[in-house]
């Protein structure tokens, strides 16, 4: 943008849309495309940061009746779900994923796939940050629902109760 001759008034215009009086929600693509595509800097930090994240080996942990916290066994549903999130996607992978939504948008949305009757999801999705909208609730700080419109935005809206969304 600088080289373009925009001033950082400019550049805030372009990538922050909406009005001060509705909250400012940051467009995805001009943060995806002239901050991370095009800036060849940006583009070497967070790609450096997610693959080191993705290196990380994620150990779900327990707590005790004492209180102290362990690991739990690698054969747990919530272990293998961290090695494994979806049939698409390794834990590594997933990791890699989430962290570089979550540098380049500012937010990073895992839609839990869980079956009714137990407590552990068997499967997790990334949604594309821009995809997803948290509708406020009545109560500060809580979200009444998730809306996701598919990218292309022609399959509608689907909302999302706050337990499906992390």
């Amino acid at each position: 943008f600088r080289r373009k001759g925009f001033s950082t008034s400019d550049i805030l215009r372009y990538v922050w849309s909406g009005d001060f009086s509705s909250g400012m929600k940051p467009r995805y693509f001009p943060l995806a495309s002239e901050g991370y595509q095009q800036n060849p800097d940006v583009y070497a930090c967070i790609r450096e940061i997610a693959t080191a994240a993705r290196g990380i080996p994620l150990k779900a942990m327990s707590m005790t009746s004492t209180g102290e916290i362990e690991p739990l066994q690698d054969t747990h549903p919530l272990q293998v779900l961290l090695r494994q999130p979806n049939p698409r996607m390794s834990g590594g992978a997933f990791i890699e994923w989430l962290v570089s939504y979550h540098l380049v948008a500012g937010n990073a949305f895992i839609l839990k796939g869980t079956p009714e009757s137990l407590a552990v999801p068997r499967e997790l999705y990334l949604l594309r940050p821009d995809t997803v909208t948290p509708i406020r609730g009545e109560t500060l700080g809580t979200v009444a629902r998730y809306e996701y419109r598919p990218a292309g935005g022609t399959g509608g809206v689907v909302v999302y109760e706050p337990d499906d969304i992390c």
